[in-house]
């Protein structure tokens, strides 16, 4: 069983993450018991799932066990129209303390600020003032609408798969083909240049380098064949 939070304690996990975590729950999609594995399971990073487990348990959503509460099980059940409101009927419960002391409607940074000054840890106050911002948002309670996560572009994507095994190789250089005789005045053929063939996407690549595949091959097999003469004698360089 996990250890009871401090009465003084604050939670700090960042935000995007913490509401990709309430969303889920929300939406049905967070395994149970929720646990620092399955948190990394679902995106967390290593470093953050503790601080958000620890946040689900102060909001009353998980208990000790990880098991979802019966609160959770009333924001996973609402329509759109009553989930704002159940959340945040959630935030109000347990923030109360803040809320005491603080005007949200007109509420400035550094009122929030100092209404978090009596919690732990005070060194991650910032955090604390971050994901209550980010929780009275995505209730309602503050303007500005939920906090949205910036979609991650395809090299992110990419680089988070492949970070389990490894830095990830090297791009591989395109180079041009074996020299080819060519019927320009430079010396290329048809005019394609090393720098050319970095514009082209892979399956052009592929189709150019099959090509001129072709063409060496027929030229070798060309210079290796006696030429005849027209009265039908080979041609020999001796």
């Amino acid at each position: 069983m996990a250890r009871a939070l401090p009465d003084d304690y604050m939670p700090y996990a960042p935000a995007t993450p913490f509401l990709d975590v309430l969303r889920r729950i929300r939406e049905g999609k967070l395994a149970e018991p929720v646990t620092l594995d399955g948190l990394s399971q679902v995106g967390i990073a290593e470093g953050n799932a503790p601080r958000v487990l620890n946040g689900l348990r102060f909001m009353g959503l998980v208990d000790d066990d990880g098991r979802r509460t019966q609160q959770a099980e009333r924001l996973r059940r609402a329509s759109t129209d009553e989930d704002p409101g159940i959340l945040a009927e959630t935030v109000l419960g347990v923030y109360a303390r803040v809320i005491q002391v603080v005007d949200l409607s007109n509420a400035t940074d550094i009122q929030l600020n100092d209404a978090f000054r009596p919690f732990e840890p005070s060194a991650q106050r910032p955090k604390m003032v971050a994901l209550f911002q980010a929780l009275a948002r995505e209730a309602n309670l503050l303007p500005g609408g939920p906090v949205h996560r910036r979609p991650r572009t395809r090299a992110t994507q990419d680089s988070n798969a492949r970070g389990s095994i490894g830095r990830a190789a090297p791009q591989r250089r395109r180079t041009a083909p074996p020299a080819v005789q060519s019927t320009t005045s430079d010396g290329r053929f048809f005019g394609l240049s090393e720098a050319d063939l970095q514009h082209l996407d892979d399956n052009d690549f592929a189709a150019v380098w099959d090509a001129l595949g072709k063409v060496t091959r027929a030229k070798l097999r060309a210079a290796a064949t006696p030429r005849q003469t027209d009265d039908g004698n080979e041609d020999s360089e001796e």
